[in-house]
């Protein structure tokens, strides 16, 4: 997900511990995407600021787990980083464990990427296999299911699935969405003494509100199921051919930028205080929900000039005398 133009806020805590699993990331352009690491989440589209979540009924976030390994696991936000890590220790006996740390993020200058990196470490002296559960596509009653199929780069030797999908959504209005993501990755088997890493790209584009009765038309549709298309084609191929360590770097320093620094809060043990970890938490929401066009790669040079306008306005409040 991705999104932030104005509350420029900042305290000294980043990161938080947290219990739950309804961890929130956003990605902007035109649209928004929003998407929760908890094991029911979809990914939720936003074609306005102002309108309500429609969820797309497609989960891409893969969870691990065994049938022979105990396991424990914590959650952190890294709060100025627009980062969502999960770390997974299966333990394998009394002295060793094997580790796996999911690191989640929505490209916040790539506005239709959503990676998810597996690193798997297993130190241990036996086989580690691991199964990969994703809950995947969920169609109801509002979610029609257009085409699925396998699609393949040629210079690229993983396999990818294309889904195109139609959301009905109120006032007799529907949105076209596709998402390309990975083939099924069903398992892990890591030697001993080995480790391994798996990245899950999931691109989403999807269309405005359209009228249903215009959408009849399957010239005028599938002008846009095409539109779409190329451009999730497009913008996976870009993500694909860029280092994973440089996509990462790229969303962290466009956080950075985002979350600039405003001041600082002293800890207090005072009961019910609110202190820097709540503070930044709820900074942290308006920021992932707030839109950044600015930072897009896709904006042109003349809505960029237009949005800069709009960061320098004079109050009218202070033409005619001051009010200190």
């Amino acid at each position: 997900m991705e999104k932030s133009l104005v509350y420029h806020l900042q305290v000294d805590i980043f990161d938080a511990l947290i219990n739950d699993l309804n961890s929130f990331l956003f990605s902007s352009g035109n649209g928004y995407l929003g998407l929760s690491l908890s094991a029911q989440s979809q990914i939720q589209l936003i074609s306005d600021i102002r309108s309500p979540f429609i969820s797309s009924g497609y989960s891409p976030i893969i969870h691990m787990s065994s049938n022979i390994w105990e396991d424990s696991s914590a959650t952190v936000i890294q709060m100025n980083q627009g980062l969502i890590k999960r770390i997974q220790c299966f333990k394998i006996s009394e002295e060793r464990s094997t580790y796996v740390t999911h690191l989640l993020y929505a490209h916040r200058r790539r506005s239709s990427l959503i990676i998810q990196e597996i690193d798997i470490i297993n130190p241990s002296e036996q086989t580690f296999d691991l199964d990969f559960q994703q809950k995947k596509q969920i169609l109801t009653n509002d979610i029609k299911q257009i085409d699925k199929q396998d699609i393949e780069f040629n210079s690229i030797k993983e396999k990818f699935i294309i889904i195109i999908n139609q959301i009905s959504i109120r006032q007799h209005n529907s949105i076209i969405y596709v998402i390309i993501t990975n083939k099924d990755i069903t398992n892990s088997h890591v030697k001993p003494n080995s480790q391994d890493k798996k990245i899950i790209y999931t691109v989403t584009k999807f269309s405005p509100p359209l009228l249903d009765d215009s959408l009849k038309n399957l010239t005028y549709f599938k002008q846009w199921q095409t539109i779409l298309e190329t451009q999730a084609r497009e913008d996976l191929l870009e993500a694909l051919s860029i280092p994973s360590k440089k996509l990462l770097k790229e969303h962290i320093n466009t956080w950075l930028s985002i979350w600039q620094s405003g001041f600082s809060l002293s800890r207090s043990l005072a009961p019910s205080a609110m202190n820097g970890d709540i503070i930044n938490r709820t900074i942290y929401y308006v920021l992932c929900s707030t839109p950044s066009p600015l930072y897009d790669f896709k904006i042109n040079e003349t809505n960029n000039n237009e949005l800069n306008k709009t960061l320098f306005q004079i109050d009218q409040c202070y033409e005619s005398h001051s009010t200190l």
